[in-house]
């Protein structure tokens, strides 16, 4: 038995010895001449020997890329074009980029040798594939100085559109110095040895975007909605040390809780300050809220490679979180200075009074900035609806300037054989009139069918429907 197991590790032992032999030396061990350069490139994969051989001999290019950008002079011209210095990650993301672009155009590699190996793993086949290449030391050198000459050349480019912006902002100019990198960055994807520049510059407009915010100046916590009123922000730059009014930029006004007439753009002064006016609003409430944004777009991106396209929401997310909202509440000074009564009169024989329409009337216009008074019970309710003068005149001896009307015509109910139910229609009308004159200055009516399991739960039913009918009617 031992014997056995001996012989089975000798065997696997002579097998591994015959692998390793098989794999030529200057895998582990580079060759050297006194003409070329050697790089080993290795890749594994799937696919057929020749793509798995080609991912190989990429890979050994990207070592001959790698050793010339990690020269000394290399990092010198880096730091001699200081546009990208001081951020990092932007620096080795462009530095990545012009290396890659560098492994494509490399030339005068040629392969010297190769070694694969296929291997049946767990019902998988798959290529090992080891490559050789050389490079004359001439031609490394060419490549160096060419690679060392584009980019030179590459930074030059960089650092001239960097500093027309960031001279821009130097001055305070904002918004020119985000036109400059915008600029920059639409002429360099129409070119293709360019495009790597194009994130540097976008990078560059979401940075100066992050400093920008929008401030209350003027906002007044209450307005009379019945008057013009301002509110005021201010656009603010700020690089850390100092604040800088933004002048010349769009700012976008939208009002929510509420509906009227009011500004939705403006441009800010020198002093960074823009004002939205509110002529009126047409809701009495305590939530109101005006939100100012910064307006800002890129729309040529939407135009371009999708590889760019991309870049566009990065720039609108940040255009969009550059916003103030602030929060009032409205009143209607005019309203509060006049008086309303409500009556509501249901029409039969006689007019009789109904408090569930009159309270919920009273609440609406209470809600919408009115005073409202109860009609005395000495006056008439049918003389207010002829606009007798005399019923007139004691309710503005009372105070009372407008009166509202609701009145209900009402239909007997009648029992329909199809559906099964109870039906009637119902008129509802309201009107405003004026105790001075007895002008009627507003009138509106609404029909409204009721059905009902029962002749007694039909008007019931109504009162219900009719509630939420008022408010458009009073609207």
């Amino acid at each position: 038995m031992f014997k056995k197991i001996s012989l089975f590790y000798f065997f696997v032992f002579v097998l591994m010895c015959d692998v390793f032999a098989a794999q030529p030396s200057w895998i582990t061990s580079i060759k050297k001449d006194a003409k070329n350069y050697y790089f080993v490139g290795y890749a594994e994969d799937m696919d057929s020997l020749e793509k798995v051989k080609e991912k190989a001999i990429y890979n050994a290019k990207s070592k001959i890329a790698s050793s010339i950008f990690e020269e000394t002079e290399v990092e010198k011209i880096f730091s001699t074009y200081g546009g990208l210095s001081e951020n990092e990650d932007l620096s080795r993301a462009y530095r990545e980029e012009i290396k890659s672009r560098s492994i494509v155009q490399l030339v005068g590699v040629e392969l010297d040798d190769m070694y694969y190996e296929k291997v049946e793993e767990e019902g998988l086949s798959f290529y090992k594939v080891w490559v050789l290449v050389r490079v004359s030391k001439i031609a490394f050198e060419n490549e160096r100085d060419r690679i060392i000459s584009e980019l030179k050349r590459k930074l030059e480019l960089v650092d001239e559109n960097l500093k027309l912006g960031e001279e821009e902002l130097k001055k305070g100019n904002v918004l020119e110095a985000i036109n400059a990198f915008y600029s920059a960055a639409l002429s360099s994807i129409k070119v293709k040895e360019r495009k790597e520049e194009f994130p540097l510059y976008i990078s560059k407009i979401v940075n100066i975007l992050k400093n920008i915010y929008i401030e209350e100046y003027n906002v007044p916590a209450e307005i009379d909605v019945s008057k013009e009123n301002t509110f005021s922000f201010r656009v603010v730059y700020s690089d850390g040390k100092n604040e800088l009014p933004l002048s010349g930029a769009k700012v976008n006004f939208v009002i929510r809780n509420n509906r009227g007439k009011f500004s939705t753009q403006a441009i800010s002064a020198k002093d960074g300050i823009v004002t939205c006016r509110i002529d009126s609003l047409s809701e009495i409430n305590d939530r109101t809220v005006l939100y100012a944004k910064l307006s800002l777009d890129f729309p040529e991106l939407l135009e371009s490679e999708p590889e760019f396209k991309k870049y566009y929401s990065t720039l609108l997310d940040s255009v969009q979180k550059i916003s103030k909202g602030v929060s009032f509440s409205t009143y209607s000074g005019a309203k509060k200075k006049i008086t309303t009564a409500v009556i509501t009169l249901i029409e039969e024989e006689t007019y009789k009074k109904d408090t569930k329409l009159t309270s919920e009337a009273q609440s609406i216009l209470t809600s919408k900035g009115y005073r409202v008074k109860k009609i005395p019970d000495t006056i008439n309710p049918r003389d207010i609806v002829e606009a007798k003068s005399s019923s007139l005149e004691d309710l503005k001896s009372e105070g009372i300037a407008r009166v509202v009307v609701i009145l209900v015509t009402p239909e007997k109910p009648k029992y329909n054989e199809t559906l099964e139910r109870y039906v009637a229609t119902y008129n509802l009308t309201v009107q405003f009139i004026e105790t001075t004159t007895g002008e009627i200055i507003s009138s509106s009516n609404k029909k409204l069918t009721i059905t009902s399991q029962t002749e007694k739960a039909n008007f019931a039913s109504f009162l219900s429907t009719a509630s939420k009918e008022l408010k458009n009617l009073i609207k």
